[in-house]
């Protein structure tokens, strides 16, 4: 199953990079897929589709028949073998592949439109007329789709999910193409944990735009929810590939990166994530959890440190920031670090105290005698500024700087 929801998602990201024009990388995607389930029709349509588009005909059709070699039921293929035997002039086999399109699929306009045309070629006039009033009378029923739709619609907010269900159900028998009903049924199953009818409704969504990124998200949330991790992965990333801007598809990856100790993934996705939105403290935590843990202590300040920038009642942050201060060599580093912090907190009487050792540790005396005098103006009664100042006086003989 998960070498399948594999082959599925790179087919998925062929018919990505076709709707962006990035055809070069969809042919390289329908490679990959094609190494692992040779001749699978999906990926073989696409191929033709590609190949179509760019005008290599020939290969196209080739593409086109390995597809209903396997899979015979494909009309979209049969219509575009009709598109292409029309273009060619050989209209007879044109009108075989639109009507075996037809009785595949008796629902769209656009066959009998395309049919009617070749009949009007032929000058079978009536033939050609039939198909058109086909054609207008399928797509009067498409209004009725959309009035079932935004039915569903209505029903959900009011909380009739049966209702709802029926009202998509309903759209889709008059529009088989309406994306957005689909969508709808998965957010229901979804929610109703009816993981299998979920999958199975959002793929047919993406079936028919693959450029739904909010859906490939969604798809990767139910994917997580049963454990298929791998599929979740590939479908976090292909939301990504299609929306670099939201900022919840980083986030999914980098947690199930985390949770299979891939650590090096999941930060960079957890960067991302702040890239986006800078207040997302949850993430700002694992990523400092996971440079602590992977050695990298400088990253591990930083980023405490512009959490507390940005809030300093963070406890969590300014647990680890005190703790990995203390453990931070050389001391100049560390004294930057500290100088940072007393500009965002100037009252905050940890940062003097830990400034000061670290200037003490330097044999800076001068500062450090500036940093113990400012730390008493803040607290004039804490005995401990006075001692280290002291200890100052005593060790370098400056006792008038000390106490003046």
């Amino acid at each position: 199953m998960n070498q399948e929801r594999t082959w599925i998602s790179l087919n998925q990201k062929a018919e990505i990079y076709l709707a962006q024009g990035k055809l070069e990388a969809a042919i390289t995607a329908c490679h990959q897929v094609l190494e692992l389930e040779p001749n699978f029709p999906p990926t073989c349509k696409i191929l033709g589709n590609i190949l179509q588009r760019m005008g290599e005909i020939g290969k196209a059709q080739e593409w086109y028949v390995k597809a209903i070699n396997q899979q015979p039921n494909l009309a979209e293929i049969y219509a575009n073998l009709g598109s292409i035997y029309a273009q060619q002039k050989q209209l007879l086999t044109a009108i075989k592949c639109y009507q075996e399109a037809i009785g595949i699929q008796p629902n769209i306009p656009g066959f009998y439109r395309n049919l009617g045309k070749i009949w009007q070629q032929l000058g079978k006039v009536e033939l050609a007329r039939d198909c058109q009033e086909q054609a207008l009378t399928l797509k009067w029923k498409y209004p009725q789709a959309l009035e079932y739709f935004r039915h569903g619609k209505k029903c959900l907010e009011n909380g009739e999910i049966e209702k709802a269900i029926a009202c998509f159900q309903d759209a889709i028998k008059f529009n088989p193409f309406l994306a957005g009903a689909y969508q709808n049924l998965g957010d229901i199953f979804w929610e109703k944990e009816d993981f299998n009818e979920a999958i199975n409704y959002y793929q047919r969504a993406i079936e028919l735009k693959p450029d739904l990124w909010a859906v490939h998200h969604k798809l990767g949330k139910v994917f997580q929810e049963i454990g298929e991790l791998d599929s979740a992965i590939s479908s976090f990333c292909l939301s990504i590939e299609i929306n670099q801007n939201f900022p919840w598809s980083y986030k999914k990856l980098g947690d199930i990166l985390f949770e299979q100790g891939k650590l090096d993934g999941a930060e960079k996705s957890y960067q991302k994530v702040i890239e986006i939105k800078s207040d997302t403290w949850e993430v700002r935590r694992k990523l400092v959890e996971i440079q602590l843990e992977t050695g990298k202590l400088d990253e591990a300040i930083i980023g405490c440190i512009q959490v507390i920038k940005i809030n300093p009642n963070f406890t969590w942050f300014n647990q680890r920031l005190q703790e990995n201060l203390s453990k931070l060599e050389p001391h100049n580093r560390a004294v930057n670090y500290y100088q940072d912090l007393i500009k965002i907190e100037p009252k905050n009487i940890e940062w003097f105290d830990g400034l000061g050792e670290r200037l003490v540790k330097l044999q800076e005396w001068d500062e450090a005698i500036i940093v113990y005098r400012r730390a008493i103006e803040l607290e004039p009664n804490n005995h401990l500024f006075h001692r280290k100042l002291a200890d100052i006086a005593l060790q370098t003989g400056k006792l008038d700087e000390a106490i003046s």
